[in-house]
């Protein structure tokens, strides 16, 4: 009998395709490869078929659709929001959202990053309180990617306790009806710990402040693991991690992480010896998957007024979103010319070279 797929997330650290539906928690500090990780995780489930879904205040898991050369199709997964979005994604669209990923099953990088935090938090609140309604249903396996989850699952809400409450139903009762989450976060001591306590594998990179390592250091205790390990955290190369899952994997390990398979855009955009290095175009993706989401994510009135109606703001929006893909559509146009004319450049130079 053949052996059951795997997730490959390190030489040697292969999880089974149960983790589609459990709790992870990413740590670390800025460069220490904590988002990096989580795209190997979800890389290797979108691999296995599983549905994943990528909510991204940040504006890099986009890249997704890129193999790791930066030119090459990677993963065909719609973009919602963001500069290089297949169509816009409105504040008020969360409950809508939430109703296409699960009629549709379709996995979705929903990219918020260009949301102010009144609007960020009416569209995380509504989409996860809707997502979870709608899962104690339908009750097929899908893993939420929640992006610096300290700002959507706050330690201290002030203000926005309507979303952290939605995220943390999420979190807390979300595995019971086929939804498994990973928090990534670059500050967990800020990271509701209700959310936090859930985790079942904690991944820890490099963590030098006194606060993140308590942080880090709670979860180990909860769980009776090793702490032997917490001293090495200020000094962990970027890529390399600890792997702390004591109840589901009796894992405790130091693993250096896999290759992702797509481009990394969450590295920093550094100087070298060929210049700035530069983002790829997005790959175009079609389907009725696609049309069902971006009829969600940017309905014709987001405030539920037509531009018949009367409602002057509803039309306005409207009228926004049209432009914007209007502008999303020559910027494709002129970059599909770009690129040929790239491709004919370099076969005239093979020829001359020849």
């Amino acid at each position: 009998m053949a052996a059951a797929p795997r997730i490959r997330l390190a030489p040697g650290a292969e999880l089974p395709l149960e983790a589609v539906t459990q709790t992870f928690g990413v740590l670390g500090r800025k460069g220490s490869g904590k988002t990096y990780t989580a795209g190997v995780l979800a890389e290797g489930m979108l691999a296995a078929g599983a549905q994943v879904v990528v909510l991204d205040p940040v504006g890099n898991w986009w890249a997704l659709r890129l193999d790791a050369d930066g030119r090459s199709p990677g993963f065909g997964i719609p973009v919602l929001g963001g500069e290089r979005g297949d169509g816009p994604l409105v504040p008020s669209a969360g409950a809508a959202v939430a109703d296409a990923l699960a009629d549709t099953g379709s996995s979705a990088v929903l990219d918020v990053s260009g949301f102010r935090r009144p609007a960020r938090r009416e569209f995380v609140g509504a989409f996860a309180e809707q997502l979870l309604l709608r899962q104690k249903t339908r009750r097929s396996p899908m893993h939420l990617m929640i992006e610096e989850a300290h700002l959507v699952a706050p330690q201290r809400a002030r203000g926005s306790e309507a979303m952290a409450a939605a995220v943390e139903d999420i979190v807390r009762l979300g595995r019971n009806y086929g939804i498994g989450v990973t928090l990534i976060s670059q500050r967990p001591q800020s990271v509701d710990k209700e959310c936090l306590n859930q985790t079942e594998a904690l991944i820890v990179h490099q963590l030098a402040g006194p606060h993140e390592r308590r942080a880090a250091a709670a979860w180990i205790a909860d769980r009776g693991a090793e702490k032997d390990a917490l001293a090495e955290l200020p000094s962990l190369p970027p890529g390399a991690a600890f792997l702390w899952s004591p109840q589901w994997l009796g894992a405790f390990e130091r693993i250096e992480v896999a290759r992702k398979r797509t481009w990394d855009a969450s590295a920093t955009p550094v100087f070298g010896e060929n210049g700035l290095r530069a983002a790829p175009i997005a790959a175009e993706l079609r389907g009725s998957d696609l049309r069902a989401l971006t009829a969600a994510a940017a309905p014709p009135s987001a405030n539920g007024a037509g531009p018949d109606s009367g409602d002057a703001a509803g039309g306005a929006e409207t009228a926004a979103l049209r432009r914007r893909i209007d502008a999303l559509e020559r910027e494709l146009a002129e970059a599909r010319a770009a690129a040929a004319e790239a491709r004919a450049m370099r076969g005239r130079m093979l020829s001359a070279a020849d």
